[in-house]
């Protein structure tokens, strides 16, 4: 029989042929491939957006060992404005601007009343929707201001802090929330301690006075006792340590390290006074607190000099140049205002 010649191939579209099939081959794997890189991407995308909102939502839950003010002050992280020109309290619905002559105030023992400096009177609900009622003071750069809560304990607040507090303290506990430089002359109740939270320290006393220097921008934070005794709870480290009278604690927030000596107390509570005393301190933990107090930014722009320490004491009710003319008198520097608005110190 005669084979139909259509039925044979040359041999270049026999070639032809192979290639079209190892192409159409390809096509399918690349088609697959890009399909599973697809589908690989959609899972990704989807588990990154899961992660994403299961990270917000738990973000968003309170510590379950936390206490109601650690609640409270973690859900109300608004911006702080320490440069403001007038000491602040903020209630639970509006805010009340102390001027310079009432920022004194007091709470009534029933802590349903606050009084300020000038006489003027404020009432409040002690508890709302069964739950404690929180007041914030804010007393800024270049200001001071002196507190008495509803227990009777009293608190001097330094420049540049503000303080957490109950309008009554609960049954079992008494307990405030610091950040800044504050002191403490603790009402004594041996039924109910008294707590001064802060991040990653915890002061518990029954009754005693004593300051605590805890700012955000400092690499330590400091606590001395003048009387009484007080346990501080350092929680990331998990150390309890007790102080006795004449005890100065300070916990390097970089280096993790806490260091104790004895000191004379009343060195860390002249600021109270309007004055700051100097014991061997270098110039450039002297410029960060007289910043805060002056409200002024200072800057050392030597390294020299902002290591080099001083002893005496300084009076703040002076204005800031005779201050810096009084430190200037046991060392050389010199000092001017840059753009209006920072003093720059150098040689």
């Amino acid at each position: 029989m005669k084979k139909n010649s259509n039925f044979f191939f040359s041999e270049e579209e026999k070639q032809a042929l192979k290639q079209d099939i190892i192409d159409s081959a390809e096509s399918v794997k690349s088609k697959e491939r890009n399909a599973r890189v697809k589908r690989f991407l959609g899972y990704a995308a989807v588990a990154c957006v899961i992660g994403i909102i299961a990270t917000v939502f738990y973000s968003r839950i309170p510590d379950a060992n936390a206490s109601d003010i650690e609640r409270f002050v973690e859900q109300s992280k608004e911006e702080i404005n320490f440069k403001s020109d007038q000491v602040t309290i903020l209630l639970e619905e509006n805010q009340i601007n102390l001027s310079e002559d009432s920022t004194e105030v007091a709470y009534s023992s029933k802590g349903d009343q606050l009084t300020l400096g000038n006489g003027k009177s404020i009432q409040q609900k002690v508890n709302s929707k069964n739950k404690a009622v929180f007041n914030t003071i804010i007393v800024p750069y270049g200001k001071r201001g002196k507190l008495t809560l509803s227990d009777g304990t009293k608190v001097w607040l330094n420049s540049g802090s503000r303080l957490v507090y109950p309008l009554v303290f609960s049954k079992d506990k008494r307990e405030v929330y610091l950040q800044g430089e504050a002191i403490f002359d603790v009402a004594h109740n041996k039924e109910k301690a008294f707590k001064v939270l802060s991040d990653n320290q915890e002061i518990s006393v029954l009754g005693t006075v004593f300051n605590v220097s805890v700012y955000p921008g400092d690499d330590a934070q400091q606590t001395v006792l003048k009387e009484g005794s007080v346990l501080v709870t350092y929680k990331e480290e998990k150390k309890q340590l007790k102080m006795a009278p004449g005890d100065f604690f300070e916990y390097n927030t970089a280096s993790k390290k806490i260091a104790t000596r004895k000191v004379d107390p009343d060195v860390y509570f002249s600021w109270r006074d309007g004055e700051l005393t100097l014991n061997r301190t270098d110039l450039g933990s002297i410029v960060k607190k007289l910043s805060r107090y002056y409200n002024v930014e200072i800057a050392i722009k030597n390294e020299d000099l902002q290591n080099e320490t001083f002893s005496g004491k300084l009076d703040l009710k002076e204005t800031l140049e005779d201050v810096l003319l009084t430190i200037r008198n046991t060392s050389e520097f010199q000092y001017e205002y840059k753009n209006n608005d920072t003093l720059v110190i150098n040689r």
